[in-house]
């Protein structure tokens, strides 16, 4: 190359790099015009918000010229926008992201706030899964809360036998003979009268089964197995509790309410406990049972009894001393039932009673539980069957009085 040529390309260069110069001076001057724009239509609005609200112009008067003015400079924006889109056509790929960033603040001068464009979304955020979500994870706590479940503590003051057989049979004196009086040489005759007779305790079978997945015992966080028998133990004492409250006996325990036997005392009212009830229910069984026996009722009926008075010295019956968790009436302990009736006409709310004579649990077999792998194995589950035997029976009646709700 010549240095005629060389010379001649390097002017060109010049040129060139002077034109380009040039051409970024007149868009680094047109944008600033745009900014010194907009910053003139920001301080418009500010001064006319100012005069307005410095000479009190009414209400009315202030919403048409602000209306005005923010009309003037949405007008003045739109001018500018177009400017803006000519400015995009010539910028370079990072002018283009000053201008988008520019276009935000042109939407917030039109609309009071910034608009989401989709850069935005590109922002890590828990809101988004996606965009992070998914790396936050929640603490999982290894506690399992569940609701308490009551069911009545009959097990806990009854006698509780266990037995190896189908059922147990207890010989029971059924009748007595009377003494006579006679003379120095009187004649005697044969004192009748002593029976005897035999009580049978049978026992019943309580059961529960639970289907639970394969998978589900892989891979749960918790002992599963260990779990279903606190659930079957807890399920069981329910059942029992109401079998020896009120149970039928017709494949279940009879309860202390059904047998015909237990003698009852009534209220006074016919829809409301009294004091005078309980005073009379107290001195029902003989002095031998009074001694050890226990009231029993369940909370709500414990409610009711906490605000009757004894009419000789005025003090509350429910009562609790010192710092003891027991409550007594009386003198005697109060057992809290959650099977007994509540108080209402016709029904027994409260026992009394030495619980230990009178009524007596046969426990045959205790909860055994069977894991079975083949019942359910189509369906991928595994079962588990839970059963008991037990049964339960009043077998000395006169030990034990019930309070019937009645005038």
């Amino acid at each position: 190359m010549t240095p005629e040529e060389k010379k001649k390309l390097e002017e060109e260069e010049k040129q060139q790099e002077e034109k380009r110069q040039k051409e970024e001076k007149e868009k680094e001057e047109k944008q600033e015009k745009v900014f010194n724009e907009i910053q003139e239509g920001i301080k418009v609005i500010r001064e006319k918000a100012e005069t307005l609200e410095k000479h009190g112009v009414e209400q009315k008067t202030k919403n048409d010229e602000l209306k005005e003015t923010i009309g003037n400079v949405t007008k003045k924006v739109d001018e500018i926008e177009v400017q803006q889109k000519k400015l995009i056509t010539l910028s370079s790929s990072k002018e283009e992201n000053e201008v988008l960033g520019f276009k935000e603040l042109m939407d917030w001068c039109r609309n009071g706030k910034a608009v989401e464009h989709a850069e935005e979304l590109k922002v890590m955020k828990l809101s988004d899964a996606t965009l992070g979500g998914y790396l936050a994870s929640a603490e999982i706590s290894g506690e399992l809360l569940k609701d308490v479940v009551e069911f009545s503590p009959i097990r806990l003051i009854a006698r509780v036998r266990t037995t190896s057989k189908e059922s147990i049979k207890v010989r029971k004196r059924t009748g007595v003979f009377a003494a006579k009086w006679t003379g120095e040489t009187g004649t005697k005759t044969e004192t009748t009268g002593l029976t005897y007779g035999m009580e049978q305790l049978p026992n019943h079978e309580l059961y529960a089964f639970v289907d639970i997945s394969n998978w589900d015992l892989e891979d749960s966080d918790f002992n599963l197995e260990s779990e279903l028998r606190l659930e079957f133990g807890e399920q069981f004492g329910v059942a029992e509790g109401i079998g020896f409250v009120s149970g039928d006996a017709v494949g279940k325990p009879e309860g202390i309410l059904a047998n015909k036997d237990v003698g009852e005392v009534i209220s006074g009212h016919a829809t409301l406990l009294t004091a005078n009830g309980f005073f009379t229910l107290y001195f029902a069984p003989k002095s031998v049972y009074a001694k050890r026996g226990k009231f029993v009722l369940n909370r709500t009926t414990m409610l009711a009894a906490s605000i009757l008075k004894s009419a000789e010295d005025g003090q509350y019956l429910l009562r609790r001393l010192g710092e003891s968790p027991v409550w007594n009436i009386l003198g005697s302990e109060v057992v809290e039932a959650v099977d007994m009736p509540d108080v209402g006409a016709g029904l027994y709310p409260v026992l009394f009673g030495d619980f230990q004579k009178g009524y007596t649990i046969a426990d045959r077999i205790a909860l055994a539980i069977l894991r079975d792998p083949y019942s359910a194995a189509t369906e991928n589950c595994v079962r588990f069957h839970a059963r008991k035997r037990v049964g339960g029976q009043v077998v000395q009646a006169e030990a034990i009085y019930k309070m019937k709700i009645s005038a």
